[in-house]
């Protein structure tokens, strides 16, 4: 019994040493200053405050209007890093779109 124990002791050290690899370089990397030109904050009836990040077009105007919206588990930093080349919003200004990221209730700047 002690001889099945063993690997499965070291099987649960390396998903342990995976799982903290990857939470420190997710917080690391959500520490990037953002890119953002403006941020609009809008009151909701229930008296939340959420944040409305923008990036205004770089490049020759274009039409629509583009709102880019975060999954359940991040915020706005999924689709604007603070890494032009990484940042879904910062393509799309290059692009000549107006960019607005909303953040939902309780995630980053929305509070």
């Amino acid at each position: 019994m002690t001889a099945g124990l063993l690997p499965a002791l070291g099987a649960l050290a390396a998903v342990l040493l995976l799982a903290a690899a990857h939470y420190a370089f997710w917080t690391w990397r959500y520490r990037l200053p953002p890119g953002d030109d403006e941020v609009v904050r809008c009151r909701a009836p229930d008296g939340w405050s959420l944040a409305l990040s923008r990036r205004r077009p770089r490049g020759a105007p274009r039409r629509p209007p583009v709102l880019l919206l975060h999954g359940i588990a991040s915020n706005r930093q999924f689709v604007d890093f603070g890494v032009a080349r990484w940042s879904l919003s910062a393509h799309l200004a290059a692009a000549g779109f107006d960019c607005f990221a909303l953040e939902l209730r309780g995630h980053g700047r929305s509070r």
